[in-house]
């Protein structure tokens, strides 16, 4: 096998993977059921002081707190989206639209971009997740992974075919979400 495709990694396909990884890690869904509920006991607490203080300032108070409670979720997804894209901009604001080379051989794959050019063994990696628009192979840090946008890809079947092979072939669990959403 020698596959071989290029392709530039824009800002975007650097943002789905960040939420991508979000989304599947426990931490950060702990910290977000976190934060609800936090904010949910503040106001349940304020809620219950405003009522023993003044009735009538409960109705006030209601009508500004669920759409808060409700719109929680929202802001958070908005908060991580942001704070993905400025940690993108101040990482790897040399790395857009960099023309990358890879190429898949029979034992490694091979990463080349304007001077630096890596081989990385097929043992190195841990996962292969393919969502609608991307194939990621996750290395053993999960947080890093080889980013392949299937957008920018002209022989994706190839492509696909390649990595379908390097996982049957090397025993690498390979995750199929084609209707993955960051939520």
């Amino acid at each position: 096998m020698n596959v071989t495709t290029n392709y530039k990694l824009s800002e975007k396909d650097f943002l789905h993977f960040q939420l991508f990884y979000f989304s599947k890690s426990i931490d950060i869904a702990k910290e977000r059921r976190t934060g609800l509920i936090r904010l949910t006991i503040f106001y349940s607490l304020l809620g219950l002081f405003l009522f023993f203080y003044d009735g009538f300032t409960i109705y006030y108070y209601l009508v500004v707190t669920i759409p808060i409670l409700m719109l929680f979720p929202y802001l958070s997804k908005r908060r991580y989206e942001k704070q993905c894209l400025y940690n993108n901009r101040v990482v790897y604001k040399n790395g857009f639209d960099i023309e990358k080379e890879l190429t898949f051989t029979n034992e490694t794959f091979e990463m080349k971009q304007i001077g630096l050019k890596s081989s990385t063994n097929y043992s190195q990696i841990s996962e292969i997740s393919e969502t609608e628009k991307h194939y990621f192979l996750h290395l053993e840090n999960f947080s890093q992974a080889i980013i392949i946008p299937k957008e920018k890809i002209q022989n994706l079947p190839e492509v696909a075919n390649a990595i379908k092979e390097i996982a049957e072939k090397f025993n690498i669990k390979y995750n199929v979400e084609l209707n993955w959403n960051w939520k």
